[in-house]
């Protein structure tokens, strides 16, 4: 295949346009911007065409690639646009890289996490513009067109961490408990301070690929099969769903969203759903690349009392205020985004 296709994907409550350059598009960007809805919209439509009220207008197939055949399925797939959804983990392996170039189709991958094994531009990364509650129509924009400060150098900003921790109780001490006071602690000993330190309530992200027990790589899909009625009404579970799909729950059963209209809780987006997972469930690790910048401050409000791991596979911005994040990868406990940036960068971890 060579050339541009303009799509046109729609139904009652929701119209996305997007034109297809190349044969490796990504689509990034906030929780809740409609890309898991697009990838839900081709699936009903590929499975049932017209009588599913799916609108599609597009001058080549459109096939969504999933679930562990992929390959078997791809070898019938010809002169296509192929879409794969981010809970897909065969698109960042060699495998699929290599059946991808070999073929004559476009694919259109949504995924947070960088996918070394695939070649493709840079100016074919997209996002979903956040539409407005009025607003049902969905356009890709380029998410890299323009260059920005990568740290943020003011060192006037006041530094406020979570807890100090010193070896014990002599100058190192005093001096810090004058500056934080109460969030200044003494261990009793260095191997005390490790202790200490493993039992802060903190949010914890591995990056890479977790091969550790417990994994959930789809939590959205976990999320439908295993999500208790009542997580729905507590304060917290509605503010984020409030704050990221910008919809209200009226009951365990049923939130009124202003895009799609009256939906079940398996409805929501893959961000919020995976953040109510990790609020709840401590027994699993979860794929935080499921959420988009927007869930940041929300990890960070549930790890001020609940102590979490996550894995990440994308540098998630947590924004210019101070915050206590440990990688877990190091052990090092990270208080800015500089900070942040430059642990991930030394220890070559993404």
């Amino acid at each position: 295949m060579v050339g541009e296709y303009r799509i046109e994907v729609s139904n009652r409550y929701s119209k996305y346009f997007l034109n297809i350059r190349r044969n490796i598009t990504v689509l990034q960007g906030n929780s809740a911007t409609g890309k898991t809805e697009l990838i839900r919209m081709l699936s009903q439509y590929e499975d049932q065409g017209e009588s599913s009220g799916i609108q599609v207008v597009s001058a080549v197939p459109l096939h969504v690639l999933r679930g562990r055949n992929w390959k078997r399925d791809l070898q019938y797939i010809h002169g296509s646009i192929v879409f794969l959804d981010e809970s897909q983990q065969y698109a960042r392996s060699r495998e699929f890289a290599e059946s991808a170039q070999k073929s004559d189709n476009y694919y259109v991958i949504v995924n947070r996490d960088p996918l070394p094994q695939l070649s493709y531009a840079i100016s074919e990364i997209y996002a979903f513009r956040e539409a407005s509650a009025s607003q049902k129509y969905h356009e890709a924009y380029r998410v890299y067109n323009e260059m920005v400060p990568l740290y943020n150098m003011d060192i006037n900003r006041k530094i406020q961490p979570s807890i100090v921790i010193t070896e014990d109780t002599n100058s190192g001490f005093q001096f810090f408990q004058a500056m934080y006071r109460k969030d200044c602690i003494a261990a009793g000993g260095k191997s005390r301070s490790k202790f200490c330190r493993r039992r802060c309530e903190m949010l914890k992200i591995y990056f890479g690929e977790y091969d550790g027990t417990g994994y959930i790589p789809d939590p959205d899909m976990y999320f439908d099969n295993q999500h208790a009625d009542e997580w729905m009404e507590e304060a917290l579970t509605k503010r984020m769903v409030k704050d990221i799909d910008r919809s209200e729950i009226v009951g365990p059963h049923l939130i009124e969203s202003p895009f799609l209209g009256p939906i079940p809780p398996e409805r929501l987006s893959g961000g919020v759903k995976t953040l109510i997972m990790i609020d709840h469930d401590e027994q699993h690790v979860y794929n935080a690349s499921a959420c988009g910048n927007n869930c940041a401050k929300w990890l960070l409000e549930i790890c001020k009392t609940k102590d979490r791991i996550v894995r990440l596979g994308y540098i998630m911005d947590f924004g210019e205020d101070p915050f206590s994040v440990q990688i877990a990868n190091t052990g090092k406990i990270v208080h800015s985004m500089a900070e942040f940036m430059d642990e991930l960068i030394d220890h070559d971890l993404v």
